[in-house]
């Protein structure tokens, strides 16, 4: 991979990571979900995440696991304040089927860390942090609305 240059010195430290470890996070996500397609969005994903966070407290220093960082990143998608819709619209994009909120609770602001990979597990927190339940019609189909 060629070295990527960055014209903003606080991202220089993930403009670095970048160039070193991207195709291995794309080959560790292609791996674990089988699609290439998906494994280089999650991929880029990631690196956008961490150039849109603090970069004081993202990337300052040295990392002295990287790739252990970069996965830890890249399987929880970090929001703040966001409406239920809007997580919910994330949390689509990484699973199969149906996914979707009744339009009383899409106006719900929820803050925190939830898994990409285990989708069902981002869901059964959501349930646990705000007035919703999951209804599951199928394997496939499934719904957040009012508890």
């Amino acid at each position: 991979m060629p070295p990527v240059a960055s014209d903003c010195p606080a991202h220089q430290p993930i403009a670095v990571l970048y160039g070193d470890h991207h195709g291995w996070l794309v080959g560790w996500l292609r791996a674990r979900l089988g699609c290439s397609q998906q494994a280089a969005d999650l991929a880029q994903d990631t690196f956008v995440r961490l150039l849109l966070a603090d970069p004081q407290k993202s990337v300052g220093s040295p990392l002295k696991e990287p790739r252990h960082f970069l996965v830890t990143v890249a399987k929880r998608v970090m929001i703040d304040g966001w409406r239920l819709e809007r997580l919910v619209d994330e949390l689509q994009r990484y699973r199969g089927g149906y996914l979707g909120c009744a339009p009383q609770v899409a106006d719900l602001r929820v803050s925190g860390a939830f898994p990409l990979d285990d989708i069902d597990q981002a869901l059964e927190a959501i349930a646990q942090a705000l007035p919703v339940q999951i209804v599951r019609h199928t394997r496939y189909w499934t719904r957040l609305v009012a508890a």
